[in-house]
C-alpha cells in the first residue's frame, strides 16, 4: 500500500468514526428528550394519584364523622406535606439532570461535535441523572 493510499484510507477511517460518534451523541440527547417526556408523563400521573388520595382521605374522614371542614382541612395538610416532599424530590432530579447535561455538552463541544442549543421547556423538564460515564 503507498504512503497516499494508507492516508486516505486512515482519513476515511476517521470520519466513519466521527459520523458514528455524531449519530451516537445524536442518539443520546433524543434519548435524554424521551426520558424527560417520561418525566413529566410520571410527574403528571403522580400529582393526579396525591389528587385522588386526598379526595379519598376527605370522604373517609367525612364518613367516619368528622365535620366537612375539619376533613377538607385534614386533607389539605396531608396534601400539602406531600407536595413539599415531592417538590424537594423534583428540585433534587432537576439540578441532577442539569449536571448531566452540562457533562454531556462538554464531553460533545470536546470533540467537535455541534451541540444543539434547546428551548427552556426542555431544559426545565429534563429529569434526574447520574454522572455523565453511564
Amino acid at each position: 500500500r503507498s504512503p497516499r493510499a494508507a492516508l486516505e484510507a486512515a482519513r476515511w477511517e476517521a470520519d466513519v468514526y466521527r459520523r458514528e460518534q455524531q449519530d451516537l451523541v445524536r442518539e443520546t440527547c433524543l434519548r435524554q428528550r424521551e426520558n424527560a417526556r417520561l418525566h413529566r408523563q410520571q410527574a403528571e400521573a403522580k400529582h393526579e394519584a396525591i389528587e385522588l388520595g386526598v379526595r379519598l382521605d376527605a370522604l373517609r374522614a367525612a364518613e367516619a364523622g368528622a365535620p366537612a371542614r375539619a376533613a377538607e382541612l385534614q386533607a389539605v395538610r396531608q396534601r400539602h406535606a406531600m407536595l413539599q416532599r415531592i417538590a424537594a424530590e423534583f428540585s433534587e432530579a432537576l439540578e441532577n439532570k442539569r449536571v448531566e447535561c452540562d457533562s454531556w455538552r462538554r464531553w460533545a463541544v470536546q470533540r467537535g461535535v455541534a451541540v444543539e442549543a434547546e428551548d427552556d421547556e426542555d431544559q426545565e423538564a429534563d429529569g434526574p441523572a447520574k454522572d455523565a460515564s453511564e
